[in-house]
């Protein structure tokens, strides 16, 4: 009997070490630049964990190496600046599409692709305003008059790709032209939640033109024509938890992922997940599976990996930050539908903590104090996401 209850304890206290429940209140002793540890990989350790099948791991390395990739990350603030997702572009996968984008950016976040230029619109977001229909995405611009415009930037070396646009319309909708003085209409179709018009070979910048007032453009899937198509695209908004994909029109989801699918994607939520004052884990794990199947469903052989947040402090007072007392719970759950949805999961605490923990970034700069990293923290993050997926794609 002392030999069964001696193992089982073993047991619990290695699962306790590997889900990170007691090992991250611990802060390790780091001498040196917290960068040096990713460059020179003095790094204990990755913060990749895998649940994924052998099957979806050798479809993945492939994927990444052939000519068609196909990456997007949806989350919240952590992804909405596009700092993480830039620092991939420039490393990990070599773009020459866009992707979806969003009609304009919201304040404090912005879309690094693209540049924009409006005039009379009215941003709304799936986050604060419910009174609205949302195409993928969330984001909403909507003609204050007629004669509003938006001007949309490509910030690639391309300039020359297929567009489909979701808007909708009462009547006139609206009039695209792009630098060939080619004009497209976007007029009323049916009876839709979301009209869409799919163009090929527009040439950027484009100007997308209000004909009426109250007309709404959802957001604006765009490609480079042929099979050879890669682009990492990122969706995400400020404040957002693990549900907000519940607002968004599903028929505008399954068209994007029909014009052009998914084989890799990032699904980043849970720090404003675990500033709630009561956070329902049945609740949080039942909707983020739900969008992991939806997702599924969609994107046939897409592989799905979950981002578990930063270190999640929220204000005490003007000086001070304390850990949400609610952190270890969503990190626990994320784990949990890591392991249940046979998933890959990337966990920035981790990370943190192996290299120093949050004051440490602090004081290196990397790290705000509240839940956000610096722009280089951002960077360094996305730098030990690569290393460390390479180096598990390559035991494969």
């Amino acid at each position: 009997m002392r030999k069964i209850l001696l193992f089982l304890l073993t047991l619990f206290v290695s699962a306790c070490v590997y889900i990170g429940v007691d090992e991250s209140h611990k802060q390790k002793k780091v001498k040196g630049s917290i960068k040096d540890l990713v460059q020179t990989s003095i790094q204990d350790g990755s913060a990749i964990r895998s649940y994924a099948r052998h099957q979806d791991i050798i479809l993945l390395k492939s994927k990444i190496d052939s000519e068609n990739f196909v990456m997007r990350i949806f989350g919240d603030s952590h992804m909405a600046a596009d700092f993480f997702s830039r620092e991939l572009r420039s490393k990990f996968i070599e773009v020459n599409s866009i992707g979806y984008i969003y009609p304009l950016q919201p304040k404090y976040q912005q879309i690094l692709t693209v540049s924009y230029e409006s005039k009379d619109f009215e941003l709304f977001n799936s986050k604060s305003n419910t009174n609205f229909s949302y195409a993928m995405g969330g984001i909403l611009a909507e003609s204050k008059k007629e004669g509003a415009f938006i001007k949309i930037a490509s910030n690639l070396k391309e300039q020359n790709f297929n567009i489909k646009v979701f808007y909708k319309a009462k009547n006139k909708g609206f009039v695209l032209s792009d630098e060939n003085k080619r004009n497209y209409a976007l007029k009323k179709k049916g009876d839709k939640k979301f009209s869409s018009i799919e163009l090929k070979n527009v040439k950027f910048p484009i100007q997308i033109k209000a004909l009426e007032k109250n007309a709404q453009i959802g957001g604006l899937l765009i490609y480079k024509d042929g099979y050879d198509i890669k682009f990492l695209d990122t969706l995400g908004i400020n404040g957002a938890r693990s549900d907000i994909w519940l607002r968004w029109d599903k028929d505008t989801m399954k068209e994007v992922f029909k014009t052009v699918k998914s084989d890799f994607i990032i699904l980043a939520y849970g720090s404003n997940d675990a500033f709630l004052s009561s956070f329902d884990k049945n609740y949080f794990k039942k909707t983020y599976k739900d969008f992991i199947k939806f997702l599924r469903q969609n994107n046939k052989y897409v592989n799905i990996m979950l981002i578990s947040p930063p270190t999640v402090t929220q204000k005490v007072d003007d000086e001070n930050y304390e850990l949400s007392p609610n952190f270890y719970a969503v990190r626990e759950a994320i784990y949990e539908i890591a392991k249940e949805e046979r998933l890959m999961l990337f966990d920035m605490h981790n990370f943190m903590q192996e290299s120093g923990g949050k004051d440490l970034w602090i004081e290196q700069g990397l790290s705000l104090k509240d839940v956000h990293l610096s722009i280089d923290g951002y960077k360094l993050m996305a730098d030990k996401f690569q290393k460390d997926l390479k180096a598990f794609l390559a035991t494969f």
